[in-house]
């Protein structure tokens, strides 16, 4: 018995590999603005109780302030910053015991978004 192709089955060629490679791009950049926004913060070059700008951190990273924003809300949820109503997003001062705890959380959060990577490296 040899098995072929139906004749109703078309080929699809390329269209559907391309539009796959988009949101994987995405997901990298949004990925490495996430790691370059949280070094900025843990580092010292972001020092606590100073105001985060997203239309200058956008600029300043070459992405959109959406992308920026959503970042934002991340950390806001780990306690990385703090959102002030009104005034925007503030670089939180952490204790020992704060960090510890932000980076347990930020690497829980991660792992249920993409189980095969860790952020904290």
């Amino acid at each position: 018995m040899v098995l072929t192709r139906s004749p109703q089955r078309r080929k699809r060629g390329n269209a559907g590999r391309q539009s796959n490679k988009i949101p994987h791009r995405r997901r990298e950049k949004r990925r490495h603005l996430h790691d370059t926004l949280r070094k900025m913060i843990l580092s010292g070059e972001c020092p606590p109780g100073s105001r985060l700008m997203q239309n200058e951190l956008a600029a300043e990273l070459g992405t959109s302030v959406n992308t920026v924003r959503e970042a934002l809300f991340e950390f806001r949820y780990v306690g990385l910053v703090e959102k002030r109503e009104g005034l925007g997003f503030f670089v939180r001062e952490l204790s020992c015991d704060d960090f510890i705890e932000a980076r347990e959380l930020y690497t829980l959060h991660q792992g249920f978004a993409n189980p095969m990577t860790s952020i904290w490296r």
